[in-house]
């Protein structure tokens, strides 16, 4: 790994839960190139530790602390530690996760359940709420939480983590527009299928072979957590700040998406829904990647094998007005989805909605 210097990355202080393997680690590790302080945190003291002697051996500077996202003394005491060892946190990605109650709703451990919430939900909260407050009197900062696919369809014997990644999806949002006007971006990322330690642990268990052996065996090629690894440094350049409050998929062309829309998602906090029906002019791609993330943030699934579901809109359902329609356009939702049922890709999606979605449905014939 050699440092990068005068990239838009240099010189930010950059830190990654749940970052001593997997995709964790190769964003780390990326950031790093990039010319990032890192700090990684985990439960494991041994695997941060050799993460940040890599990033040190190559030049770069890093520092490991050991860290439970669900408790909040214990965030704060290694935030504390983080700013005091490298300085302001610029960068945020909460990649730490858990997906242990696996089987039907019936069945599975209440307590292992809710930990799967608390870690999953909890924990990118309270990192969150550690750094906010400084990005916020700076003027500047990002968060990257990582997704899942899951959080956008109906996904039987793993209730917890579909759950609580739905969730995140919608802190992610509303985070960004409580921040939008302090110079502050928040990104939710699916990261692909992974083929991490988690993942292969998952699903050779025997819950994880009786209740989504179907899951395992139409399982589409992994691909590299490297792929996760470029959209985070990307992000954290600042050119895809016009993403904020979406729902990204690594695997995207995130700087032409960048580029097709006009800005953060912008709320009108009146709306009786919560701005659900309505964004003043901005377009939310969102991600369909079916994704577990555990502690290294591994995922499960992919988007040719899930049901069109509520939020393959954030493509459709986050969309509000355009400049020439004023009020929502009625329907959206509806026709993606006839047109993802006749053939269109995830791309093509992208692409029609950011780019004019009144065009999409011939209303400005």
């Amino acid at each position: 790994m050699t440092s990068i210097e005068h990239t838009p990355v240099a010189g930010q202080v950059a830190v990654v839960t749940g970052g001593g393997r997997g995709i964790g680690r190769a964003i780390a590790l990326s950031l790093a190139d990039a010319g990032a302080s890192i700090a990684v945190l985990a439960r494991s003291a041994t695997e941060i530790e050799e993460v940040a002697d890599q990033v040190e051996r190559s030049g770069g500077t890093a520092f490991a602390a050991t860290v439970d996202v669900t408790d909040q003394e214990s965030v704060r005491s290694a935030m504390d530690a983080v700013t005091d060892q490298l300085g302001a946190v610029d960068l945020l990605v909460n990649n730490a996760g858990s997906n242990a109650a696996v089987g039907p709703a019936w069945e599975v451990d209440p307590g292992q359940w809710w930990w799967d919430v608390t870690v999953n939900l909890l924990g990118p909260f309270l990192c969150a709420r550690a750094v906010l407050a400084s990005m916020v009197e700076r003027g500047r900062g990002r968060i990257v939480n990582v997704a899942s696919g899951t959080a956008g369809r109906a996904f039987p014997f793993d209730t917890a983590y579909a759950c609580s990644k739905a969730a995140l999806v919608r802190l992610t949002d509303s985070l960004a527009a409580e921040t939008r006007d302090q110079g502050v971006s928040v990104f939710a990322l699916s990261p692909g299928n992974v083929d991490t330690r988690l993942n292969r642990e998952v699903r050779e268990s025997e819950a994880g072979q009786r209740w989504m052996g179907d899951v395992w065996e139409n399982m589409p090629p992994s691909i590299s957590a490297g792929v996760a690894a470029r959209a985070v440094v990307f992000l954290a350049g600042g050119e895809g700040d016009a993403l904020s409050g979406r729902w990204l998929d690594a695997r995207q062309d995130l700087a032409a998406m960048a580029s097709r829309c006009p800005g953060p998602l912008a709320v009108d906090v009146g709306d009786p829904d919560g701005g659900a029906s309505r964004r003043e002019g901005q377009h939310s791609p969102a991600s369909e990647t079916a994704a577990t993330a555990s502690d290294d943030g591994d995922p499960i699934g992919e988007p040719g094998h899930q049901a069109v579901g509520p939020a393959r809109c954030t493509l459709a359902s986050d969309l509000g007005a355009t400049d020439a329609h004023p009020k929502p356009v009625a329907g959206l939702h509806d026709h993606l989805e006839r047109l993802w049922r006749e053939g269109a890709s995830e791309q093509d999606l992208r692409v029609m909605v950011c780019d004019n979605p009144a065009r999409l449905l011939g209303l400005d014939a």
